[in-house]
């Protein structure tokens, strides 16, 4: 009996031995499949991580681009209402010139009304020696 019972044993041993090596490869296989399950899922975070960045990449890009836009937009509209400025003052400046010009004007066929009735009205009451000075004066011009 001892054979047997020795082979029997062996038997046993050689089923248990199966059994936990079944044991081990289905656990061995589960832990493989959490790991590539874990590593999926870093893949995963990883690249939506990346994806984020990289719309938050392109958002700050289309934000700048729009910047930019409002940017020479404003440029745009200042330099046009300077220009517009500009024309006004000198359009002012202008009609202030043309005024002033007409006033001066005016003031010179004034003056040149009065200097001759003036210059008329002297000669009228001048004395024999203010007639020699002229006369000597304008011979001398």
């Amino acid at each position: 009996m001892c054979i047997r019972d020795r082979y029997q044993y062996k038997q046993q041993k050689a089923e248990l031995e199966k059994v936990k090596d079944q044991i081990f490869q289905k656990i061995k296989a589960e832990q493989e499949s959490k790991m590539k399950e874990k590593e999926m899922l870093e893949d995963l975070r990883l690249e939506l991580y990346l994806e984020e960045q990289a719309l938050n990449d392109r958002r700050k890009d289309e934000d700048e681009v729009r910047k930019r836009e409002r940017q020479k937009e404003e440029m745009r509209a200042a330099e046009l209402e300077s220009r517009r400025m500009k024309e006004e003052r000198k359009r002012d400046e202008d009609r202030l010139e043309q005024s002033f010009r007409e006033q001066m004007l005016k003031k010179f066929a004034d003056d040149d009304k009065l200097e001759s009735v003036s210059y008329t009205h002297l000669r009228a009451h001048e004395t024999p020696e203010h007639l020699v000075c002229r006369l000597l004066l304008e011979k001398k011009k």
